[in-house]
Formats: C-alpha cells, structure tokens, sequence
C-alpha cells in the first residue's frame, strides 16, 4: 500500500480506491475493532488523496503498518528456511532477497513508517496524486524485535 516503486506504478493507495481488504487494512480493522475510521474509508472508495493519506496515516498510528512488516519478515524468514531444507536454490534465494528490499532498509533492518510521514500538508504541492509520502531512506525503528535475517507492498 505505501510502497515506492509500486506507488509509481499504481495510484496513490489504490486498495482504498477500490474498497480492497489488503493486509494492512485488515490489521487496522481486526485489531482495533472499536475504531471505524478505517472501515468507514474503505467503504466510501475514495480518489481524495488526503483522505487516503490520513487513512494510512491513521493505520501507521493503530500499528497495522509495523504489523504488516513483521509478517513479511516472518514470510521471508519461512522461505529460507524452505530454501535451506530443499538444499538451496541461488536464484530463489535472489529473489525472496529482492523481495525483502521492499520493506527492509539498506542495513537490513525493518523498514518502519511514521504516522508523521503521512501528514496532510494542505499545500498544492503536497495534496498532488504524485506526492511520494514514502522515504525509503529512513532509519528502522530501534525498538524493532523482528530483525530476521534479509530477504518490499
């Protein structure tokens, strides 16, 4: 969902768009079952960027990002184990490799998001449908405890 390179390919937070359930959402929705907001956007299948973005912004602050990461770790971590016990294979290796540069950052650590990197900034400049709200670049959370071994939305 905030993913760089796919949010170039794609529009902005397109599973709201289109009402889907992806992983994300259903950690926000499952885990804070008292709070509709969510539910309440995903339902209205929104184009308005800055109701997406306070939509993930508010997902970032229920922990449904972070959780999201830590399953893709936790998938990452099964594959090579996969991997390992049927003796190997370089090219798939790559790949889940490949894979996991998506949410990890260029130290290996878990990639984390903010609900400050997905504030509303009312200037025309920043409400544009090409905004990049994510910045790859950014230090892991340090309170992280999942930092499996490395291995992206």
């Amino acid at each position: 969902m905030v993913d760089t390179m796919y949010y170039k390919s794609k529009s902005y937070a397109e599973d709201l768009t289109e009402g889907k359930f992806s992983f994300p959402i259903v950690q926000a929705i499952r885990n804070s079952p008292q709070d509709s907001q969510v539910m309440s956007i995903v339902s209205q299948h929104t184009t308005d960027i800055a109701l997406k973005r306070y939509c993930i912004q508010h997902m970032a602050e229920l922990g449904a990002l972070d959780r999201t990461v830590e399953a893709l770790a936790e998938l990452e971590s099964r594959c090579h184990d996969l991997i390992r016990e049927y003796n190997g294979n370089k090219h798939l290796s790559e790949f889940v490799h490949g894979l996991a540069r998506l949410y990890r950052t260029p130290d290996n650590q878990l990639r984390r998001h903010t609900p400050e990197e997905f504030e509303h900034h009312p200037s025309p400049k920043h409400a544009h449908a090409n905004t990049n709200p994510c910045d790859r670049s950014r230090k892991p959370c340090m309170n992280s405890t999942t930092t499996t071994s490395n291995s992206h939305s």
